[in-house]
C-alpha cells in the first residue's frame, strides 16, 4: 500500500498486487516464489523462466547461425569437388593447336561477314530491297575457297516488280583482301547471280 500526496484533504491509498506464481524447489521440494532467486529453505539458485527462455533462445540462434555456416561451407566444397572432377582432364595446348584455332575463328567470322556483304550486294539489284527476307546465315551457306576466296550460296524472300512475294537463289564470290574484314572496302565483288 503506498500512500499519494494530499489532495483537498484526501488522502488516496493504491493497492499494488503482484501476481507470483508458486514453483517448487527441485532440491527440497518445497514451495517457492518463482521471482526468488534462491530457495528460502536450502538455498538452491533457481533461475526464473525468462532467463532460462534467453538462454535457450541464444543457444538455438548460435545453433542455427553454426548450421548454416556448415551448411554454405559444404555446398561450396561439394561445388569445388564437381567443377574439379567433371571438367576432362585435357594436355595443355601447344603453340601450333593455339594457332590452329585462333584461324579456325578468323575463318568463321571471314563467312559470316562474306554472307553481310553479300547480302548487302544482293540486296542492291532487288526490285523491292525493303520486302526482303533473307535466309538464316548457316555454315554451309559459305565456303571458303583458296587465296581467301569465299563462295555464298542462299535465298532471299522479296517481291517482285508485280508485288508478288517470290524466293529468289543468290551466289557471290568475294575476294577478302585484308585488314578489318567489317570494311566493305576490304572485300572484292568477283561475281554475283541471282536466279
Amino acid at each position: 500500500m503506498s500512500a499519494i500526496g494530499p489532495m483537498n484533504g484526501l488522502k488516496i491509498h493504491v493497492f499494488v498486487r503482484w501476481k507470483m506464481a508458486l514453483t517448487i524447489c527441485p532440491e527440497c521440494s518445497s514451495n517457492i516464489s518463482d521471482r526468488c532467486g534462491a530457495c528460502q529453505n536450502c538455498c538452491y539458485q533457481i533461475e526464473n523462466e525468462a532467463e532460462k527462455a534467453k538462454k535457450v533462445g541464444n543457444k538455438k540462434a548460435s545453433t542455427g547461425v553454426l548450421v548454416g555456416c556448415l551448411n554454405v561451407v559444404f555446398v561450396v566444397a561439394i561445388s569445388l569437388v564437381l567443377v574439379t572432377c567433371s571438367g576432362p582432364n585435357e594436355p595443355p595446348r601447344t603453340p601450333e593447336q593455339a594457332a590452329q584455332e585462333k584461324a579456325e575463328r578468323l575463318v568463321k567470322d571471314l563467312k559470316l561477314h562474306a554472307f553481310g556483304i553479300c547480302k548487302k550486294v544482293v540486296e542492291q539489284s532487288l526490285k523491292a530491297p525493303a520486302t526482303a527476307e533473307f535466309s538464316g546465315f548457316t555454315w554451309e551457306s559459305v565456303r571458303k575457297r583458296p587465296m581467301d576466296v569465299f563462295e555464298v550460296r542462299s535465298y532471299v524472300d522479296a517481291q517482285n516488280s508485280f508485288g508478288a512475294q517470290i524466293r529468289t537463289n543468290f551466289s557471290c564470290r568475294l575476294h577478302y583482301r585484308g585488314g578489318n574484314s567489317l570494311d566493305g572496302n576490304n572485300w572484292e565483288l568477283m561475281d554475283s547471280s541471282i536466279e
